[in-house]
């Protein structure tokens, strides 16, 4: 079981988005620029961003999240950070009700230009590597030999984690299948 919790929010995906900030950071410090950093999130993602950008002076975020619909320990930890670049804001409806408003500001590539916009999700690049990196790690710690085939089982609401998979899937690794099984309660409207 490879356990991604271990972070500073608790969260499977404080690891990889602690490096999505490490790297923006970075870089928007050698050219001098700001952006904006939206967010929408059912819990996990909102706080692992937060944590991950908090003290940067290159970016500011904006988290949305659906009201009644995070645990308490997400919502505490996405609304009592002090740092000046945190902006988060509880919203009625359902978290892909959220991602309306954010996807709309990005629906226009030229608005989102001008304003700095760039969002940290599920399909960040940054992410989707780092969390190909963990199955790798897996692979070698559980195998005895290169070679052998490694089954994964991976949790999943956004598949995050699953696309890591496919890419080494892409790039001729026979040696990780996974089974993906599907969060449910985070994608209900699909039935």
């Amino acid at each position: 079981m490879l356990e991604l919790f271990h972070g500073k929010t608790l969260a499977f995906k404080d690891y990889a988005l602690a490096s999505v900030g490490v790297f923006m950071d970075y870089f928007l410090n050698k050219r001098k620029k700001n952006v904006v950093v939206l967010v929408g999130t059912s819990g996990d993602t909102g706080s692992a961003a937060i944590e991950s950008v908090k003290r940067s002076q290159w970016m500011d975020i904006i988290v949305l999240y659906p009201k009644g619909r995070c645990t308490q320990v997400q919502e505490l930890q996405m609304t009592t950070i002090l740092e000046e670049n945190v902006h988060v804001v509880r919203v009625d409806g359902t978290s892909d009700d959220l991602d309306v408003p954010i996807k709309n500001c990005f629906s226009n590539p030229a608005y989102a230009m001008a304003n700095n916009l760039c969002m940290i999700n599920s399909t960040n690049w940054c992410r989707i590597l780092a969390q190909t990196v963990h199955l790798i790690y897996a692979y070698l710690r559980v195998c005895s030999q290169v070679g052998h085939t490694v089954k994964f089982v991976i949790p999943t609401g956004a598949l995050g984690h699953s696309t890591g998979e496919c890419i080494l899937t892409t790039c001729k690794s026979n040696y990780i299948c996974s089974l993906v099984v599907l969060n449910w309660s985070q994608s209900s409207n699909l039935g």
